[in-house]
């Protein structure tokens, strides 16, 4: 797992984003997520100012242009219009206006709060700067290895492919219950595993040349990166004082450098599945699989190429520690669906000699992962889980946050979104307009989430939120059916070969 030694400005200033983005309270404060933007917008204009060519390379990718097209979209609720033409386009925001102005309006936006839509703006704007930035990396190859190596690296980019496929899963249903994508962090990680996701697909459809030793690190750094974060997690809850890093105060339910565990979960999700990955792509390509006799598997054990292949799936098994130990619910439940996805389809793809092998390392696995958690404590986590009753309708010990407060928040934000069915209420305006919809005690304090992002976005941008969640729902389902192809033909290939 060790990165190259040639490593350019712009690969440090990469990873100085993801490596520092969750270890500074997962960069929620303005001061955190300022240091990120910056450092973004600088490797933004280094990158493309000399090089048109490159910036039209990557815009003949859709994912960057649709998500330039959201952007562009947003940008529309931030510019005034003539009252009277707001009151026939978007009336609700118009009465809402009027309402609580203290003056007769002449222009309007169409967000209820603009200043809240400019900073969600600007961030998902350095969002979209720092995807087409990992895109451009890992589409523009100098070096183009031998065909040996290449077929190789193919097999290790599909498998790539599969764990960031993986991730991206666990955050779709994560989001069903929390707000990850609101966490500055998360999003960042969230978006370099669809530039991956969406690197890989098209320079395999159009055969051209993926930037394999770029790719590696950035994977392998964002591994190491979870795999840190991990430690100091186990580390903050085997021998914390219930402070972040044993010196910082903060209200929430910590865990690591996250001031909510719901998020490190979903942090951990992400760099798990891409753990795993790593780790079986190196089993297929090592020689094991041409090992029959059990006493050489137990020498191969001892073996250079071992060791380079079983620290990958003790950073994943450390770090799904970690994510137990979080006692995060939606974060556990998700993780399992998604590595449940990654097994069936690497199951599928496989010969089936070779099927019922990896069938029992999978279970060998899995009891490690058990016992690994039993080890460091699994109090916790089993009284999250316990009396399970009818689909999680009473679970003992949880907070009223979670049991309680959910449902009636959601309830709240689908009449909101009754309200402003067509262009919702702005980007970022959630927080401003929720109070006027909520209906119960002010003693939970002020809510700034839905705590579900399909109906927090829904409630802000109405039916363009649900096109383009739909959008990109099709797209992800597109990718995965062409992460299975690629890595079924690849692995046939190789299959082929070794006969």
């Amino acid at each position: 797992m060790k990165l190259k030694q040639t490593v350019s400005i712009h690969e440090i200033l990469i990873f100085f984003v993801l490596f520092f983005s969750p270890l500074i309270f997962g960069a929620v404060h303005v001061w955190a997520y300022s240091l990120v933007s910056l450092t973004v917008l600088f490797l933004f204009f280094t990158r493309f100012t000399n090089s048109t060519k490159l910036f039209r390379d990557v815009f003949r990718i859709s994912f960057p242009k649709i998500f330039l097209l959201f952007l562009f979209l947003n940008l529309l609720y931030l510019i005034p219009i003539p009252s009277n033409c707001l009151k026939i386009i978007n009336p609700h925001v118009y009465n809402l206006n009027n309402e609580f102005s203290l003056s007769k309006l002449t222009w309007e936006t169409f967000s209820i709060y603009p200043n809240a839509t400019f900073r969600y703006l600007m961030k998902f704007t350095v969002y979209w700067m720092f995807t087409t930035i990992i895109i451009s990396k890992i589409i523009y190859a100098i070096d183009t290895p031998t065909l040996i190596n290449r077929h190789k690296e193919s097999i290790n980019a599909n498998f790539i492919f599969l764990g960031a496929i993986s991730g991206v899963f666990s955050i779709i249903l994560h989001s069903l219950c929390d707000f990850n994508l609101h966490i500055p962090a998360n999003a960042v990680y969230f978006f370099t595993l669809c530039a991956i996701i969406t690197s890989i697909s098209f320079c395999k459809k159009n055969n051209i040349p993926i930037s394999y030793p770029f790719l590696n690190k950035l994977v392998n750094f964002i591994i190491i990166t979870g795999f840190f974060v991990a430690v100091l997690g186990i580390a903050q809850k085997l021998g914390g004082n219930g402070k972040i890093y044993w010196c910082v105060e903060k209200q929430g339910s910590h865990f690591g450098p996250y001031i909510n565990y719901d998020h490190f979960a979903g942090f951990m999700e992400m760099c798990i599945l891409l753990a795993f990955a790593c780790f079986v792509s190196k089993v297929s390509l090592s020689s094991l699989p041409h090992i029959n006799n059990l006493k050489d598997k137990i020498i191969w054990l001892s073996s250079k190429e071992a060791n380079q292949t079983l620290i990958y799936l003790f950073a994943a098994i450390l770090m799904t520690a970690a994510l137990f130990m979080s006692t995060s619910r939606g974060g556990i439940m998700s993780f399992s669906a998604a590595f449940a996805l990654f097994s069936v389809i690497c199951a599928a793809s496989i010969d089936t000699r070779r099927k019922i092998r990896f069938l029992l390392a999978l279970f060998f696995i899995i009891i490690f992962v058990v016992i690994m958690i039993l080890w460091i404590g699994p109090e916790e986590t089993v009284n999250r889980f316990k009396l399970l009753n009818v689909l999680i309708k009473k679970i003992i010990q949880e907070r009223s946050i979670l049991s309680e407060l959910r449902p009636h928040i959601w309830v709240n934000t689908i009449q909101l979104i009754k309200d402003f069915p067509i262009f919702g209420t702005g980007f970022g305006t959630y927080s401003y307009i929720f109070p006027k919809y909520r209906t119960f005690s002010g003693e939970y304090g002020f809510l700034y989430y839905a705590h579900n992002d399909y109906l927090h976005f829904t409630s802000e941008m109405g039916i363009i939120s649900v096109l383009f969640v739909t959008l990109f729902l099709i797209w992800y389902w597109l990718r995965l059916q062409e992460c299975f192809k690629f890595l079924q033909q690849s692995l046939l290939r190789k299959t082929k070969k070794d006969l």
